[in-house]
């Protein structure tokens, strides 16, 4: 894994960055938006807290292997969050599933950004 600050420079995909955003934040809510969102809700993600991550946090970890990519940030309220995508086809990627992560977890992120072992 790579730590890494946040540049916002991925390109448009699949995840949730559509022109018109669901009209509601909860999790779970019936409205048609496609797998990425689907595969949020059924993680209780708020799409809005994975387009911060893959977007917008000052510091984020960042793991590309073939077609799987994995991020991990915090999220707009400061909770560490990671998710899993894979990508379609170039620059095009499906949220297949996320989580929150523990403490151990999270600690051990930041003992890898200030570069201890």
């Amino acid at each position: 894994m790579v730590a890494e600050p946040s540049t916002g420079d991925l390109a448009a995909s699949r995840t949730p960055t559509r022109e018109d955003p669901p009209t509601s934040s909860s999790p779970g809510t019936d409205f048609d938006t496609g797998p990425s969102y689907a595969n949020l809700a059924a993680a209780g993600i708020d799409w809005r807290d994975a387009l911060h991550i893959l977007k917008r946090a000052h510091h984020r970890v960042r793991h590309h292997t073939g077609a799987v990519l994995r991020i991990a940030a915090p999220d707009r309220d400061g909770r560490w969050l990671t998710i899993a995508l894979i990508e379609e086809t170039d620059d095009a990627y499906l949220v297949v599933g996320g989580r929150y992560l523990d403490q151990e977890e999270i600690d051990a992120i930041r003992k890898m950004m200030k570069g201890e072992s």
